[in-house]
């Protein structure tokens, strides 16, 4: 009987302590597995395999975030993107890709979703990157995009052509004018077979709505929104830029024609001096002409007048009808970090000249020393930005105010009617526009 007993207790204490080691993971409340989710992320311009490195990279940090990459084309991807968002279409993206003039358009149909403080603070997002993107990617404290890089205009020249004649890099448009115009060879009817500068049309002028943007930006008191104005500072601004090139300025020697092809091309078969254009053309060139020697220099300045220059970039921004917003939106503040911006960098100079100025204020001397990258980056705290950027293809604000600011120049240049007859429907033209999305603007809340 007393072993009965001994065996019954030794039995009860294996049995206790069995339960008191298993009982918890057999009763006891279970943990929600990790939740796995999935990212839509649309891009313009870049590949797939471009961003897969850094996908790769956040994917070992979030083992249950899988992100996927959807290449757009430019053509109607602005609407397309709104709409989808708009319509919670099951196509829709978590995080797409917006240039920074696009805010307007999409804040006023509340199709971004604010970044949540506790991801990146407003301060944070102020000291991190350039003026010019807390000017264009935020309002009201609220931040609605991130930069994925920046970019503007700069001044490209051809040393072969410049230095036999012993012209200097010209630091304001008075010096360029003149280098232009030392450099510039028209033949015996008057028409252009060297460029001095591509200016002043708007046929085969790349970029030419940008250059007028920084012209009006660098003249203090003109106005791009109400170019007609008493002081007549628009008309001196239409005047210079269609004047420039046609010999009014320069004692009759032609600077540009139409006869001459594209700006980008002439300048790639080195038939022409001067060529205004951002970062990404340096590669395009490059391309066209593996023989083409060029240099970059700041864009020209007016003397004694503050330091403008021209900003044109684009970012990434989060969808309103994202389900996932939040981890969508941790995901961009990784893309745009120092160290997937130095990654991405890299990879993309492995296929190109260079990689995406970096848009982070900590990564400039990276660079500044660079001959490609260098006069883009370094002249950064002075970008400025309105509704004239060439190439975002919008279908909407930058393309109907360009065409208002065309029409007026082709009036000009062909039908040589004077500036201050072409302003006020410039002007009314513009208001009409940006009347569109004026206040009240839907804003989320994050």
């Amino acid at each position: 009987m007393k072993k009965v007993i001994i065996g019954v207790l030794a039995l009860a204490v294996v049995l206790g302590v069995l339960f008191w080691m298993f009982a918890p993971s057999l009763f006891g409340p279970k943990e929600d597995p990790i939740k796995e989710i999935t990212l839509t992320m649309y891009g313009l311009w870049e590949s797939e395999e471009l961003l897969k490195p850094a996908i790769d990279e956040y994917k070992k940090l979030h083992p249950n975030i899988t992100v996927k990459y959807e290449f757009n084309r430019s053509t109607n991807y602005r609407t397309k993107v709104q709409t989808r968002i708009a319509n919670n279409d099951p196509q829709r993206p978590d995080i797409f890709i917006l240039h920074n003039s696009w805010l307007p358009m999409f804040v006023k149909d509340g199709s971004l979703s604010p970044a949540p403080p506790e991801i990146i603070s407003f301060e944070e997002f102020s000291k991190s990157f350039y003026p010019v993107v807390k000017e264009t990617l935020s309002g009201g404290n609220q931040i609605y995009a991130l930069p994925r890089g920046v970019d503007g205009l700069a001044l490209y020249y051809n040393p072969e052509l410049l230095e036999p004649l012993g012209i200097n890099i010209p630091k304001n448009w008075k010096e360029l004018t003149d280098a232009a115009a030392a450099v510039a060879v028209n033949d015996e009817e008057g028409k252009v077979t060297t460029g001095g500068l591509a200016i002043g049309m708007t046929g085969n002028v790349d970029h030419w709505s940008d250059i007028l943007g920084l012209l009006f930006l660098q003249l203090p008191g003109a106005s791009l929104e109400k170019p007609n104005d008493p002081q007549r500072l628009g008309d001196e601004v239409m005047r210079y830029f269609t004047d420039l090139p046609t010999g009014k300025l320069t004692e009759g020697k032609i600077l540009w024609d139409k006869n001459m092809p594209s700006s980008t091309q002439a300048f790639a078969e080195k038939r022409l001096a001067f060529y205004i254009g951002p970062s990404w053309r340096a590669s395009e060139l490059r391309q066209l002409n593996k023989e083409l020697k060029f240099g970059i220099a700041p864009m020209p300045q007016l003397p004694n007048q503050p330091v403008v220059n021209w900003g044109t970039f684009w970012a990434y921004g989060v969808s309103s009808t994202s389900p996932y917003s939040r981890e969508a939106w941790e995901f961009v503040k990784f893309l745009t970090s120092a160290d997937t911006q130095l990654l991405l960098y890299r990879e993309a100079s492995v296929a190109r000249l260079f990689g995406l100025p970096y848009s982070r204020l900590e990564l400039q001397d990276k660079v500044k020393e660079d001959p490609f990258v260098g006069p883009f980056i370094n002249q950064a705290g002075t970008y400025k930005s309105w509704y004239l950027n060439s190439g975002t293809f919008d279908q909407g604000i930058n393309d109907q105010i360009i065409k208002y600011y065309e029409d007026g120049i082709n009036g000009i240049v062909d039908q040589r009617k004077e500036p201050g007859a072409v302003l006020g429907t410039i002007e009314q033209g513009v208001q009409q526009e940006l009347d569109k999305y004026r206040k009240p603007a839907v804003a989320p809340s994050p």
